[in-house]
């Protein structure tokens, strides 16, 4: 699988997640998901050693970790 593939893949299920999240906290009206999931995929994340998360997307192992990653931050466990 490509990392276009693999972007594609996680776009799909970050949307899902992202909408759920919005829904359940707020008002979703006017919110992008796709937007903020290529903000979050281009800045560096903590829970990631301040790494970028684009750049993980070379790998299965690499896709696992984020979606794990984006599960945590759906139930607001600590990552």
């Amino acid at each position: 699988m490509s990392s276009s593939d693999r972007y594609q893949e996680l776009l799909g299920l970050v949307t899902v997640i992202v909408t759920v999240i919005v829904s359940e906290s707020g008002e979703p009206a006017g919110f992008d998901a796709a937007r903020w999931l290529d903000d979050w995929l281009h800045h560096p994340v903590p829970a990631l050693g301040k790494k970028l998360p684009i750049d993980y997307l070379d790998s299965d192992a690499g896709c696992e970790l984020l979606v794990q990653l984006l599960r945590q931050m759906q139930s607001g466990a600590y990552a």
